[in-house]
Formats: C-alpha cells, sequence, structure tokens
C-alpha cells in the first residue's frame, strides 16, 4: 500500500510538467513505455511498471476533461448544484472538444517518441 500511494503521489505531482515547455519534451507514448522494461525479464519490474500505469490511467480519467469519468462527474456535480441538467447539445460539443484534446495529446506523446527514434 505504500509503494502504490508513493507512485500515485509522485505522478500526481508531475502532472504539471505536462504544462511547461522541458516537461512536453519528455513526453512519450507506448513506444517510449517499452524502453522502460527490463532487457532481461524480471516479474517485480514488470508488476511495478503495470501498477504505475493503472495509477496514471485511474489519475486521468478521474480529472473533470468532458468524454472521460472526471468530465461525467463534473455534470453531474453542476446539476446537483442548478437543480438543472445541461443541454443534451452542451454534453455533446463538451465531450467532443474534450476527446479531441486527449487525442491531440496522445498523438503529440506518439510524435515525440517518433522524433527521437523510439520505434
Amino acid at each position: 500500500a505504500n509503494i502504490t500511494g508513493d507512485l500515485l503521489i509522485k505522478n500526481v505531482t508531475q502532472f504539471k510538467l505536462l504544462f511547461n515547455e522541458n516537461g512536453t519534451k519528455h513526453m512519450g507514448s507506448l513506444l517510449a513505455m517499452r524502453k522502460q522494461f527490463a532487457p532481461v525479464w524480471n516479474w517485480q519490474s514488470f508488476w511495478l511498471l503495470t501498477a504505475n500505469l493503472s495509477l496514471v490511467l485511474a489519475f486521468f480519467n478521474l480529472l473533470p476533461i468532458p468524454g472521460l469519468d472526471g468530465g461525467h462527474a463534473m455534470f453531474t456535480v453542476y446539476e446537483m448544484i442548478t437543480k438543472k441538467k445541461p443541454s443534451q447539445k452542451f454534453q455533446e460539443v463538451t465531450q467532443t472538444i474534450g476527446m479531441i484534446l486527449l487525442l491531440m495529446l496522445m498523438f503529440f506523446a506518439l510524435g515525440n517518441d517518433i522524433f527521437r527514434g523510439n520505434f
């Protein structure tokens, strides 16, 4: 449990790196991630990396980005506070924008990998 908490705190504190130039230079996708594995199979390394990936995905999924679970929670909180549901059209537009932003982030990370020769 202590390792999980440390990994989560490390990932949350490093989230701010997405918004500065130095951090985005080091961003990578699945191509960069495969370099994290040991050259010789190691179960402990494999499961630690799997746990880290799972925590990162859980953290990002809970962010209030439309299209992810955090975005749905944001709409629910809005509805609880205002006592009215956002229009279907508004939800569709914001979720489309959220997904476009996430896809752009994904393609940016993939582009970084290709530019660095991580294939």
